[in-house]
Order: C-alpha cells, then structure tokens, then sequence
C-alpha cells in the first residue's frame, strides 16, 4: 500500500495514463478526482466487467424516429469509463456518420456531457435517456462577470470570473465558458442554474484580467520561475491541458520548454511566473543567427546537449531534412523528418520540431508510392499518430484506411510479397485498432486485430497474440 499518503489506501480510481520514465499508473480518485501517481503494485483491479456497452455504429435505417432532438437534455451511458453509469448531456447532432465508417452505418446521436466530452450513441435505451436536469446555461453569464460556481473538485461553492464565453458551444463542442477562479485556476466550464450564479458579495481587491488573451505566443522566448530564479525556454502551446496532472476540466495558460529540455507549464500569466526574456537564445546551429521568432522559434528537442548544443531554427531543420532526402537510400535508419542528424535521437514527440517536421513530410511524400519511397509511409504512420495525439481520431483513421487498403492492392497484384505485406498490413491495422480502442469503436477494434490473426495463420505463426501487442485491456472481453 501507499505509506507517504496512507489514508488514501483503499480508495478507488481510475487509471488515466501510466508514466513509462517514472514507472507509475496516474490514478484520478472517484471521490476528490484529485490525480495521484502510484506504484503498479500499488493498484489493484476492483471489477472486471464482462460485456460492456460501447461507441460502435450500427444503425443504417436513418428514418427511424429519434425520441431526442438538437438540443435536448439526455443522461448516456459514459462508455469511456468504468464502472459505466448514466451522465448528463446535451444533443449535439442527430444521424451522425463519420467518413472512417464503414458504408452505410450511423449513430443516432452525437452527445456532448457537462465535461465535455463527445459520445456517439445508439438509438436505444440502454445508451440514452430522457434527463430531468436543467439545461447548460451559455446566455445568462457575460464576459467579466464575478460569479459562483459548484466545481466537481470542490464540497464547497468556489467564487470566479469569466474570461471567455463561446456562444456556439454546442456546435463547436467546447466549453460555453472559461472561468479564472479565485483560488487561482482557470476552468473550462458547463454551467447550469444549478451548478452557476451571480456573485452577490463580489470580493472587493481582488484584481483580475478579464480576457483570455495572453501576453506570448508560441515560439516565443520567456523565462519562467523555479522558485528561486527564472530559466529561459520557449513557448510551445496555449491554453494547455494534462489530465494526468491537473483537476478536471483544469487548463493553464502556458506549456514551457526550457532550455535544457525540460516541459513546464506556466498556471497563471504574470511576471510572478513567466515573463518575457530579455537573454538571446543561443544560436542556430545551422545558420548560426540567434533571432528567434514565433514564425521560426529557436528551439532544443532532441538529445544534443551542451551549452549551445542542439538549438535550431524549426525552418532550418525543416530545409536540412529536404536536402538530406537523396542520401536516405544509403542510410535508411537516420530519417531526417524523424531524428536529429548529429545525435541521431528522434525529436521529442508532438513538440514543434517533430510536428513541423512530420507536416512536411506528409506534404512531400504522404500521397507518394510506398514501394518506391521509404518516407511514404513513414509519413503516414507519423502524421496519423500526430492527429490522434491532438484528438483528431478520425482523421487518423481516414489515413491509415487509405495506406491499408493501397497496401491490399499491392499484395494483390504483386506476387511473391506476401510475407512483407503481411507484416506491413498487420502493422497498420495494430494501428488502427488502439485508435479503435481510444474511441471505444471496440467492434471495429476486434474486426481489425482478427485480421491480424487471419495474416499470421497464414504463415503458421504460432505464438501470435493480440494481447501481447497491448491492445487489449483485460476489462474488455471481447
């Protein structure tokens, strides 16, 4: 059991990303949704659910009548999280298809819950159901507003402010309000008459900045506070969030790279915490001028390290990657778009260098003839895992169907490549399942990891199991 933090021993949560550099499960509590790391023989498996409700589309007849319409209070089951339960909604789209679907299947319902989180679900009763609760409530509240407001997080009633208001909320599927609380968070938040009202007893001298606006941009060079002294670094996203660290429905202004390759985040934007750097960053190892921009930031995202090792200008990589591109038949293992020619480690993922670099290389070679260069792939299989690290799953999926179904075709028309194309369309497909697996498509998932049986039993490949690829959680039996 824990011993720093014993009293929570025996308390239940669920699991929401496992650290692989520190060796431990990030655990949200139930009861506080406080987030704590602990130890894999530190957590235990409460239940294990044998058959469970999930996202899969399969209705086809779109005439058949919705009981629910745009708009519409409705309590779902929450297929993301375990045990499943009933949530409140609102209906955001009727007979909803995606173009990753296969031909011909809907989802009655498109659902945003007072999280914000997006369900796709069935016309029945098992999935959705009438909902006494009030409406969200995105009219009555202004920017600038001081209100009350009953966080998830807190027993108590918490004062704040609201700094944005996004009147398409529904269609958009963001949050109606953004709110800087009191205690100096800021909130995405789903209000109703219940959970938000006026401040009646404003607090007098409390000074706050009523706009979402923020003083820096990405790209731009700051120094943030350690405690004790500012470290210089870049800015590399707004507005960010981290379940894993931060309470629920919790962003924060700023993420950070400093300079000697640590992320941080900023939670508020003031000089307390960040402010603008008046140091040049070391120069570009490439060019060798200092100037950094938002356009073309100076950055550090790969392994060189050294006092003035590894900073680059993400325009200049992105014009060394091209030129290296004809030596890449000679030297396969170092792509350019992937890792850094000095130390030969890959860019951190889904930092500005990786995404720049894999934009580009999608733009180059991503429609190109896999059989013909080694980066078309490599293209796609990287701009597929940037689209679902940023939410956009079916834009992944869309890419990956495409290379799967060119990789079929070949393995069709080209003799005697079996065993290559077996591999290669396995691998796709394992792809394609896990991001299956994130949207909880689970019989989608189980069609793409039974053809990936089907192409090792084409080779007797004894041994082969799914589970072993880590795709399968043990709580779906499938």
């Amino acid at each position: 059991g824990l011993r720093g933090a014993s009293h929570l021993n025996g308390t239940r949560g669920l699991t929401v990303k496992f650290d692989e550099s520190a060796g431990r499960w990030a655990v949200r509590l139930d009861d506080t949704h406080q987030v704590v790391n602990c130890k894999p023989e530190n957590v235990s498996l409460v239940s294990v659910l044998n058959r469970v409700l999930d996202g899969t589309p399969t209705e086809k007849n779109t005439r058949a009548a919705l009981q629910f319409d745009v708009g519409r209070r409705v309590e779902c089951i929450n297929y993301y999280k375990l045990p499943q339960k009933f949530e409140h909604g609102t209906v955001a789209m009727t007979w909803v298809r995606e173009k990753s679907w296969p031909d011909g299947l809907y989802a009655a319902y498109k659902v945003i819950l007072d999280d914000g989180r997006h369900l796709y679900v069935r016309n029945n009763k098992k999935y959705i159901k009438e909902s006494t609760a009030p409406p969200i409530d995105s009219t009555t509240y202004e920017v600038g507003d001081q209100v009350i407001c009953q966080v998830p997080q807190s027993e108590f009633s918490e004062p704040g402010i609201i700094i944005r208001r996004n009147q398409d909320w529904l269609s958009r599927g963001v949050a109606p309000y953004l709110l800087k609380m009191n205690y100096g968070k800021h909130l995405n938040f789903w209000p109703t008459s219940q959970t938000m009202k006026f401040d009646d007893d404003k607090c007098e001298g409390v000074a706050v900045n009523v706009t979402d606006r923020l003083r820096f941009k990405v790209g731009e060079r700051v120094e943030c506070s350690d405690g004790v002294g500012f470290d210089p670094g870049t800015i590399v996203q707004l507005w960010y969030n981290d379940e894993s660290q931060f309470e629920k429905n919790e962003v924060v202004p700023y993420q950070i790279s400093l300079d000697d390759g640590t992320m941080i985040y900023a939670p508020e934007d003031t000089d307390n915490f960040i402010r603008k750097s008046d140091r040049s960053p070391p120069p570009c190892w490439i060019c060798f001028d200092s100037e950094s921009s938002t356009d073309n930031p100076i950055v550090r995202e790969c392994a060189c390290r050294g006092e003035d090792s590894g900073f680059v200008h993400v325009q200049c990589l992105i014009r060394l990657a091209k030129s290296k591109v004809p030596h890449l038949r000679s030297n396969p293992d170092v792509n350019p778009y992937k890792k850094c020619l000095t130390c030969h480690r890959s860019f951190a993922p889904f930092r500005l260098c990786h995404k720049a670099l894999t934009k580009e290389s999608y733009r180059l070679f991503g429609k190109g003839d896999p059989m013909e260069n080694i980066l078309a792939q490599a293209s796609i299989d990287a701009m597929a895992d940037l689209l679902k690290e940023e939410g956009f799953y079916e834009g992944a999926k869309l890419l990956l169907l495409d290379s799967l179904q060119r990789f079929r075709d070949i393995k069709r028309e080209v003799k005697g490549l079996d065993t290559f194309m077996n591999d290669i369309l396995t691998t796709i497909l394992i792809k394609i399942a896990r991001i299956h697996a994130e949207t909880r498509s689970l019989v989608h998932m189980k069609i793409c990891l039974e053809e990936c049986i089907e192409l090792a039993d084409e080779f007797n490949r004894s041994g082969f199991d799914i589970k072993s690829k880590g795709l399968v959680p043990a709580k779906y039996n499938l």
